[in-house]
């Protein structure tokens, strides 16, 4: 009869429900109050079958000192309601104060006994999450370390330059000098290019608009041109150039702008 395959239907989708392999609880919207929760889901927060039920669903909601269980959970509930369905991830606590992480997918529906309801779906991804946080963890050694490599590079490049304007110093020869000063200032291009991605959020592009003008304001001290004499216009948009393309990049410009200073004027 129509009766029993309605009766044989509904405990099918309660051996379904009780065997999920996600943890489900159904809310009452109006109230937050657990009316029910699957055998995983109660595993899952460590509580005993059916110990959950009739419980306020702020219960497993995870709390610290700048937000509470109750309010998370309001934030939460709010959500599903306005919108009928929400996925989220969600800090949960177990019954032994072990806090864990949760993707949930929740929605509304009426129902006959309980009126309007909240149904979610959680799953543990507690390890997810901590895997995540190591990934983090180690592009943020890497960023660092980065860091200290190209600070290091600068650093480097700039003792070479100092050398090489010592050795200058102490070189009478004019023709020497010259030779002295250009591989001074083609190092520095190169220096200038570390110090930008030292400090730059950017670790693996630089912002050319703003070497530009740096590099040729060095230029400039390098040859004691006057800004009064020599007129520089820059016009340039903010292009972000990688390393390998920033440097020869510096290179050519160093060799344009120094040509043009040492001949032109």
């Amino acid at each position: 009869s129509d009766r029993k395959q309605a009766e044989q239907q509904l405990e099918l989708q309660a051996v379904i429900t009780r065997n999920m392999a996600e943890g489900i609880c159904l809310v009452r919207a109006d109230n937050g109050v657990i009316v029910y929760a699957n055998p995983k889901f109660e595993t899952m927060f460590g509580y005993n079958l059916g110990e959950l039920n009739g419980k306020h669903v702020s219960i497993v909601n995870y709390a610290d000192e700048h937000i509470s269980a109750e309010d998370v959970n309001q934030a939460i509930r709010r959500e599903i309601i306005q919108h009928g369905e929400a996925t989220y991830e969600v800090h949960n606590i177990k019954k032994d104060g072990t806090p864990f992480w949760c993707r949930a997918t929740a929605s509304v529906f009426d129902h006959p006994e309980y009126g309007t309801v909240l149904v979610a779906i959680q799953q543990d991804i507690t390890e997810h999450k901590q895997a995540e946080d190591l990934i983090k963890a180690s592009l943020k050694e890497k960023e660092v370390l980065l860091k200290e490599i190209h600070h290091r590079v600068k650093n480097n490049l700039q003792i070479v330059t100092s050398l090489l304007q010592m050795q200058a110093r102490r070189t009478k020869e004019p023709q020497a000098i010259e030779v002295l000063r250009d591989s001074r200032n083609r190092i520095a291009s190169i220096a200038l290019v570390h110090e930008k991605l030292y400090r730059s959020q950017d670790l693996a592009n630089i912002d050319f608009g703003q070497y530009i003008p740096d590099l040729t304001t060095h230029l400039f001290d390098t040859y004691n041109v006057r800004s009064t004499a020599v007129n520089l216009t820059i016009d340039v948009e903010n292009i972000y150039l990688e390393i390998d393309r920033a440097i020869p990049c510096g290179l050519i410009i160093n060799e344009l702008v120094s040509n043009s200073l040492k001949y032109a004027f």
